[in-house]
């Protein structure tokens, strides 16, 4: 927020930026006060390894500020320029190191105090997990981007971060080898797919 509304709205992103930098604080202060897991709905969504939240909050904080605090938070966290490429997606609501990774590749480029050979591995993974995501879409009769023997609940939201993620290696890559497997994904979930539904 700080980053956008910069542009927009000074005094809005300096309240984000102080914001932000409070609840990191906050939770540093206390990392084991997880949320209490409600389980109506869809579920409890508890998570109890929090380290991929506070490794990719300490990228944002420090693409935002510069501060040197935020470098060492981001270099002293054993999820630094990884992501768990193995996995169904790099991201889900339980895994965010790779949002961390997607800043770094993207909006780290823009301010001079992101090391070059960050942004260079965090794109070096995208390309990775892409290359991945592709393959398996050339390979599965309705072209989605991971093998049909893990469609877990809400695999749908695995099909449009996969797609993020071959988007963004599209882009790296100013060339089209990942668009045949965005074009499959997205029929796919706008009704390609056993059920006929969008």
């Amino acid at each position: 927020c700080a980053r956008i509304y910069k542009k927009f709205d000074k005094d809005f992103a300096r309240e984000c930026k102080v914001r932000a930098e409070l609840a990191y604080a906050a939770a540093k202060t206390w990392p084991d006060l997880y949320a209490n897991p409600v389980t109506v709905g869809g579920g409890p969504y508890d998570d109890l390894y929090v380290e991929d939240e506070f490794y990719w909050a300490a990228v944002e904080l420090f693409i935002t500020t510069g501060d040197k605090f935020y470098k060492k938070e981001v270099k002293r966290s054993p999820l630094h320029l990884t992501a768990p490429i193995e996995d169904i997606s790099l991201m889900n609501w339980q895994r965010t190191e790779a949002l961390g990774i997607i800043s770094m590749a993207t909006v780290g480029e823009k301010y001079r105090h992101v090391k070059h050979q960050w942004i260079k591995a965090s794109k070096d993974i995208l390309m990775l997990a892409a290359d991945k995501y592709a393959a398996a879409s050339a390979e599965e009769a309705y072209g989605i981007p991971f093998t049909s023997d893990e469609y877990p609940w809400g695999s749908n939201s695995s099909v449009a971060n996969n797609m993020i993620v071959m988007g963004l290696a599209n882009d790296f890559y100013c060339g089209d080898r990942y668009v045949p497997a965005l074009i499959q994904s997205a029929d796919y979930l706008f009704g390609s797919n056993p059920m006929g539904t969008s």
